[in-house]
């Protein structure tokens, strides 16, 4: 029988992994205790789901969160680990530097990681011992924080879920690549490099837990399909299954589409793995669908369900087909390209188009250009990954539905093949069904769970390059840049001072109101023309958004005013806005015209109220005077 040894020596290129990966996760903890506080990208609305949860025992309802239909195992997980942080002992051993802390954290790893390359089995020991030591003092630093900082435990969770996608993409290479160790450290390499891995595993959000749990199904799969299909693998993988299914509601997607895999690569060997797979699953998820069933009729209820103030009767084609390549060049983020699919999938992806951890309403110099140089990059690694998956992995999967008997390269790729054109016309038909203003649902995060997919494709096409020896240089020259650009943009985003914390108990919503005018003041019988602006200044979305104008008797309307989001407006002497919903941080107008009917001061005032609690309702209501004079 093998003997367990704890001081086995390391390969050099194994201690290099250990370090850079304390790197990623000391770089993911500063994240999770600066920018990430902000709420982007909906975290605001899933803490304050959290909280709801926790308050109440019950998940919140339509008219108090936006995330309503959001299957509850993250938040539900967010609340426990928040209450046992409360009993868990720490001793905040930290220096006077918080970079301090964290540098003296990664040489303690450096030196355990190297002591457990040296020959001797004394260094070795003492390289076991430094890892346990700072695998104790992390702990205690996560503890610490997430003791100090309201729901910080539940961005600990989806950092840790991030760490463990980038090790299974890893893992997943080293299945279909058995012989190739280089490939896995490449994969997961690459899964790093994508910038929405890094942003969705600081932010109190459960898409990084859904990305591990589809990429450890992924993983547990393959290893079945070269293990013959045992039985103890199926119970594991029906687990991770139902586990995603109470964490996402596009895990059904990944479900079938995997068992659809498994049972025609292993045919009737697989059918018993997939029904075993399939009871436990069921077990797991079935409760929650039934749920979802009898609450909304539908058991995969989602929060884009149509709402008539955001949808369009369809996209145009230019929704589909534009490629605005100067603008995805100097100015790769908001607000260009709104309603574009793919140059909007593309900047999300590596500029982080919608803000998440980048302030675009204030960007400093350093962001500006590393946004572009990240957008510029990312064309060409968006064209390895694509030239991976059309000429190497579709030719896999072809081969797999020949039914030829398949080696572990076709069977790995062909089954990520499928996964990926799968979820992909999933997320195209999503925009087609849901046509929104402002083309909203276009996010690289709803495509997190194929991140092991797009980066084996990209070790896959690079491995076929490397013979040609220019094209492979000009490669890794790009791969370099493109480092230095990611390194230069998260140091600026991370330096620069933080958001407003997210948290009381719950998010907050802050709407204010402002009027301008944006014409000159002309006499009796002239027009002006106005602009009202409503701005949701906190970090939860606020819901039922309604603004309404109040004209003086001296001025007069002139046709039906501009919106931006919303149903329209109505009214003529009383103008009534319907916006719908405002995210944290977001702000939308309203443009009119007036005719001036009556001479001497005439004053206009703009509310906005909301179905959520306003933390200051005192700047909901704005007003604005003008004297008219008489028109000599």
């Amino acid at each position: 029988m093998h003997r367990f040894d704890l001081a086995r020596r390391w390969s050099p290129l194994r201690a290099a992994l250990v370090l850079a990966f304390c790197a990623f996760a000391v770089v993911g903890f500063v994240g999770v205790t600066t920018v990430a506080r902000s709420g982007g990208i909906d975290a605001g609305e899933h803490l304050a789901y959290a909280e709801y949860l926790d308050a109440h025992g019950r998940l919140p309802p339509k008219a108090v969160n936006y995330e309503y239909s959001s299957p509850p195992l993250f938040q539900a997980a967010a609340v426990a680990a928040e209450h046992a942080v409360g009993v868990l002992p720490s001793v905040a051993l930290e220096l006077s530097s918080n970079p301090a802390t964290r540098g003296l954290w990664l040489l303690l790893v450096a030196g355990g990681a190297l002591a457990l390359t040296s020959a001797r089995r004394g260094l070795r020991i003492a390289g076991v011992g430094l890892l346990v030591l700072a695998a104790v003092w992390g702990l205690d630093e996560a503890i610490s924080l997430a003791r100090s900082e309201p729901w910080s435990a539940g961005r600990l969770i989806a950092l840790a879920a991030g760490l463990g996608l980038v090790l299974v993409t890893g893992l997943i290479a080293r299945e279909i690549w058995p012989g190739s160790p280089g490939r896995a450290v490449a994969a997961g390499a690459f899964a790093a490099a994508y910038p929405v891995v890094y942003r969705m595993s600081i932010l109190f959000h459960p898409e990084a837990p859904f990305a591990l749990l589809c990429a450890l199904a992924v993983f547990v799969l393959l290893r079945a399909a070269s293990r013959s299909w045992p039985s103890r693998l199926a119970w594991s993988y029906g687990g991770l299954c139902g586990a995603a299914a109470l964490t996402r509601q596009p895990a059904v997607l990944v479900i079938v589409t995997l068992a659809a895999a498994a049972l025609w690569i292993g045919r009737r060997k697989s059918a018993g793995f997939v029904c075993r797979a399939a009871i436990v699953t069921v077990l797991l998820a079935g409760p929650w669908w039934g749920y979802a069933y009898h609450r909304w009729h539908n058991p995969f209820q989602s929060n884009l369900a149509p709402r008539a103030s955001l949808m369009m009767g369809r996209q145009p084609a230019s929704f589909y087909f534009s490629v605005p390549l100067e603008s995805l060049v100097v100015h790769p983020y908001r607000p260009d390209f709104s309603d574009a699919l793919l140059p909007k999938l593309h900047a999300e992806l590596w500029s982080d188009w919608f803000g998440g951890i980048h302030d675009w309403d204030h960007p400093t110099r350093v962001e500006k250009v590393t946004a572009s140089t990240q957008s510029v990059f990312g064309l060409f690694a968006d064209a390895l990954a694509i030239g991976g998956l059309v000429l190497l992995a579709v030719p896999a999967l072809v081969r797999l539905l020949r039914r030829r008997e398949g080696v572990p390269a076709d069977v790995g790729l062909g089954v990520l093949g499928l996964l990926a054109l799968v979820s992909f016309a999933a997320f195209t038909v999503m925009q087609i069904r849901f046509p929104q203003q402002y083309g909203d649902p276009i996010k690289s995060s709803y495509l997190l769970f194929t991140t092991p997919c797009w980066a084996v494709f990209s070790v896959a096409a690079w491995s076929r390059l490397r013979r040609r020896r220019r094209l492979n240089l000009f490669l890794v020259l790009v791969a370099v840049l493109s480092v230095a650009s990611y390194t230069a943009d998260l140091g600026s985003a991370l330096a620069r001072p933080s958001g407003t914390p997210v948290g009381g108990a719950a998010g907050f919503v802050d709407l204010q109101a402002t009027i301008q005018q944006t014409s000159p003041s002309p006499g009796l019988g002239g027009n002006i023309d106005f602009l009202v602006g409503v701005t949701n200044a906190g970090n939860q979305t606020a819901g039922d958004v309604v603004l309404t104008v109040r004209l003086p008797s001296g001025m007069r309307l002139l046709g039906a005013p501009y919106y931006e989001r919303g149903s329209g407006c109505s009214g003529s002497q009383t103008i009534v806005c319907p916006l719908d919903f405002l995210a944290g941080g977001d702000s939308t107008l309203i443009r009119y015209s007036v005719q001036v009917t009556g001479a001497g001061p005439q004053t206009t005032t703009a509310g906005v109220s909301t179905s959520a609690i306003d933390a200051s309702p005192g700047d909901n209501r704005a007003t604005y005077s003008v004297t008219l004079a008489p028109r000599s």
